[in-house]
C-alpha cells in the first residue's frame, strides 16, 4: 500500500514534467485551433453588420442561426469518425483503404446534407414557430433559413474532408481551405449587407458561397495529398464502412444532441421573452461558441496522435499523450475560465 501511495504523486509529476509529446501536440493544435474560431469569428462580426440594421434582424439571424447550429452540429461525427479511421489507415500506410473511407463518408454526408436541406426548406415555418419566432423576427427569419438550408451538404463535405486531413496529420490545410471561405464569407457580408442593403439575404447567399468554396478547396487539397481518390466515388456506399461511421460517432452523436437541445431550448426562452432579449442572447451566444471552441484543437490532436500510435500498436505511447493532454486541457480550461471572470462587465 505505500508503495501505492508514492507511486500517484510520481506520475501526476511525471504527467506535467514530461514535454516528449507537446512539439506534436502543438504542430497539430495550433493550426487546428485557426480553423475552428475563424468561423465562429467571422459569424460574430456578421451579427455584429446585422444588428447594425435593427434588433428584429439580428433576432431573426438568432433563430436562424439557432436552427442551423443545432441541425449541422449533430452530425460533426462525421469529422470526428473520419479522424481516427483514416490515421490508422495510414499508419499501416494503407492509402488506398484511406481513400476508400474518405469516398464512403462524402456519399452518407451528400445523402444526409441532401435529406437535412429538404428538411429544413419543407418545415421551415414550423421549426421557426416552434423555436418562438414572433411576427417581426418571422419573416426575416424565415428567408435567411431557407437560403441558408442550400449550404447543408458542403458543410457535411467539410466535416468529413477535415476528418481526413486531420487524421493524415494535416491541420494547415483545414485552416487555408476555411480562412479562405472566410475571407469569402466576409467580403461577401461587406458587400450585400452594406453594400447592396440585401438584409439577411445578402447574409445567407454569402454562408452558402463560403461554404461550397472552404469544403471543395479542402477536398481539392485532401486529393492533392493522395488521401482520396475521385475514382474511389464510383463505388456505391459499402453497409460495412458505413455502420463502421454510425458506430464511432454514435456517442458524440448523442452528447452533441443533448447539449445543441439545451441551447435551442435556451434560444426559444430567449424569443419569447421579445425582440431585445433574442438580439442580447445572439451575441453572447456567439462569445461563448468562441471561447468554448479554442481548447477543441487539443482535441484534434488527441484524435490524431492517439489514432495513430493505436494504429501503430503502441499502447503504452497513447496512454502517456492522453494523460499529457488531460493535464494540457485543464490548464487551457482554467485560464479561458479566468479570463471570462476578468472580463465580465461590472
Amino acid at each position: 500500500r505505500g508503495s501505492g501511495v508514492g507511486t500517484w504523486p510520481r506520475r501526476v509529476w511525471s504527467t506535467v514534467t514530461n514535454t516528449e509529446f507537446d512539439a506534436a501536440i502543438f504542430a497539430l493544435a495550433v493550426p487546428a485551433l485557426g480553423s475552428l474560431v475563424i468561423e465562429p469569428g467571422v459569424r460574430t462580426i456578421e451579427a455584429i453588420m446585422v444588428g447594425r440594421l435593427g434588433a428584429a434582424r439580428l433576432g431573426a439571424l438568432s433563430i436562424g442561426g439557432s436552427v442551423v447550429s443545432v441541425a449541422f452540429p449533430v452530425f460533426n461525427f462525421f469529422s470526428y469518425a473520419t479522424t481516427p479511421m483514416v490515421a490508422r489507415a495510414l499508419a499501416r500506410e494503407d492509402s488506398e483503404e484511406a481513400s476508400r473511407l474518405v469516398s464512403q463518408g462524402i456519399w452518407l454526408s451528400t445523402v444526409v446534407g441532401g435529406s437535412l436541406m429538404g428538411a429544413m426548406l419543407i418545415w421551415c415555418d414550423k421549426i421557426l414557430l416552434t423555436m418562438g419566432a414572433n411576427a417581426e423576427i418571422f419573416p426575416f427569419a424565415r428567408r435567411f433559413m431557407m437560403i441558408r438550408a442550400l449550404a447543408a451538404p458542403a458543410e457535411l463535405w467539410l466535416l468529413v474532408a477535415k476528418g481526413a486531413s486531420y487524421g493524415h496529420q494535416n491541420t494547415r490545410a483545414p485552416l487555408i481551405a476555411i480562412a479562405a471561405g472566410s475571407l469569402v464569407h466576409l467580403v461577401l457580408d461587406s458587400l450585400f449587407i452594406m453594400g447592396f442593403h440585401w438584409d439577411l439575404t445578402g447574409a445567407a447567399i454569402a454562408v452558402v458561397v463560403s461554404q461550397y468554396v472552404a469544403s471543395l478547396s479542402l477536398l481539392y487539397m485532401i486529393m492533392r495529398d493522395g488521401i482520396f481518390k475521385l475514382r474511389d466515388l464510383r463505388n456505391l456506399p459499402d453497409p460495412t464502412k458505413i455502420m463502421d461511421y454510425l458506430t464511432a460517432g454514435s456517442n458524440l452523436l448523442i452528447r452533441t444532441i443533448s447539449m445543441q437541445t439545451f441551447y435551442t431550448v435556451m434560444t426559444s426562452y430567449g424569443a419569447r421573452m421579445g425582440t431585445a432579449v433574442i438580439a442580447a442572447h445572439a451575441i453572447a451566444r456567439q462569445c461563448a461558441s468562441l471561447e468554448a471552441l479554442i481548447v477543441d484543437g487539443l482535441a484534434v490532436a488527441t484524435q490524431a496522435l492517439v489514432a495513430m500510435y493505436l494504429g501503430q500498436g503502441q499502447r503504452d505511447t497513447a496512454r502517456r499523450l492522453c494523460s499529457r493532454l488531460l493535464f494540457l486541457g485543464g490548464i487551457a480550461g482554467g485560464l479561458l475560465g479566468m479570463l471570462l471572470y476578468l472580463g465580465r462587465v461590472p
